[in-house]
């Protein structure tokens, strides 16, 4: 279960769990790091630059340390904010961690083993207004896309893989409410799959079949600015308050 916190010395939200707290106690480097990038307001990604980097999207990056992935999001990271040369706003991770931790406990409720979220183990908005989070590291798997591509689908090949799997997880998806929360992956629209959002076992031989686990939900929209309002009322009735990062961290 996440817990939500507040460390009064550097106005900072946290959502977390004990593995979470344990991953950060265990590796004082990413400790430190994770400090340092609360504390600064400009250019914080520039913190993580000496971690090797395994992803980026329109609004944030991914790096890597002691098999835990670290997703960074502020005004400057991510495709949009290179693409147009200005801030762009951030991904709310702290929505994103609470929703992927909320799917993970409902798929788990109806034993659905087809489909996947990585864990969830901490994630924090900055006074500055920046976001990390830490979750599983999927190295293990490989997004839909880069399939397609390894594969060379042809486009035909590829709408109709698409269509297929949208599909299926439409259907599986339909015992909760939360698959309307599912906002970056097309699946209730009329657009395509997005197919960098979906993850399969690497050297997988049918798509289709294989385990699929979710990634980045929710990141934009309404459902999104949803998600913000509920996420500030649970702070505020359920946090825990610190007085700073280092009795947060070794709570």
């Amino acid at each position: 279960m996440l817990k939500a916190g507040y460390a009064n010395e550097t106005r900072t939200k946290v959502i977390f769990n004990q593995k979470g707290l344990d991953i950060i106690k265990a590796d004082p480097a990413l400790k430190e790091s994770i400090i340092q990038y609360i504390n600064t307001p400009i250019n914080a990604e520039d913190i993580f630059k000496s971690y090797p980097r395994v992803g980026s999207g329109n609004n944030s990056i991914v790096h890597s340390s002691e098999g835990v992935a670290i997703k960074i999001s502020t005004g400057s990271t991510g495709y949009l904010a290179y693409k147009h040369n200005t801030y762009i706003a951030p991904e709310n991770l702290l929505v994103q961690s609470q929703f992927l931790n909320l799917l993970d406990e409902r798929l788990t409720m109806v034993d659905e083993e087809t489909i996947a979220v990585p864990e969830q183990y901490l994630a924090l908005k900055t006074a500055h207004g920046n976001f990390l989070s830490l979750h599983e590291n999927l190295f293990s798997l490989e997004s839909l896309f880069d399939w397609i591509i390894k594969n060379q689908l042809t486009y035909e090949e590829e709408l109709e893989l698409n269509t297929a799997i949208k599909s299926d997880l439409n259907r599986k998806l339909g015992f909760t409410s939360l698959r309307y929360g599912l906002n970056d992956l097309g699946i209730r629209k009329n657009d395509r799959l997005r197919a960098k959002n979906i993850m399969i076992p690497l050297n997988s031989s049918d798509p289709l079949t294989a385990k699929k686990t979710i990634i980045d939900q929710p990141s934009r929209g309404v459902t999104n600015l949803i998600g913000g309002i509920v996420d500030n009322t649970i702070f505020q009735m359920r946090k825990n308050t610190f007085a700073s990062l280092e009795e947060l961290f070794d709570s």
